[in-house]
């Protein structure tokens, strides 16, 4: 092989037309070479811009991303706070409700002794207020009411004699 490519040398050293030939030829190759290299260049300089554009919207979406991990977090804690005065406003209503309650209980057992023209309809009705029918609560309301009717019954007998 060597020695095909020293012959081939020496006869294009020797004849000119050879060696012009074989400059163009070696031109052509160099131009072709450095249009692939523009060519290359130019890619890669697209490449490193996509590459810079992506490096940029990565921060930028870094940034977005903590910032909705700060809002989640201070969602988060409003709705705990939201759902503990939720529990303590459940938990005071509950208690006024029970409280309301032993009032108008209190109020129908007032009622039920001092109501001398109630009708047993309207007794049933005030003693059965916040008790489900036939309840114990219900047998103690009625008993406490005509305890204090009694009460206030023999009282007024009581004064009766007194005067009469």
């Amino acid at each position: 092989i060597d020695s095909t490519a020293s012959h081939k040398a020496g006869e294009i050293d020797e004849d000119p037309a050879l060696l012009r030939g074989e400059v163009k030829r070696l031109e052509g190759k160099i131009h072709n070479l450095n249009s692939a290299l523009e060519g290359k260049k130019k890619e890669n300089s697209e490449v490193s811009d996509q590459l810079q554009q992506c490096k940029e919207q990565l921060e930028e979406d870094k940034v977005k991303r903590w910032e909705a991990m700060k809002e989640i977090s201070a969602t988060q804690k409003l709705l705990k706070l939201k759902s503990e005065e939720c529990v303590q406003l459940t938990s005071q209503c509950a208690k006024l409700q029970d409280r309301t309650m032993a009032l108008a209980k209190e109020l129908a057992a007032l009622k039920l002794v001092s109501d001398l023209s109630l009708e047993e309809d309207d007794v049933l009705k005030l003693a059965l207020l916040g008790n489900t029918a036939k309840t114990k609560d219900t047998i103690d309301t009625l008993v406490k009411s005509l305890v204090i009717r009694n009460r206030s019954y023999k009282e007024l007998l009581a004064k009766c004699n007194q005067l009469g």
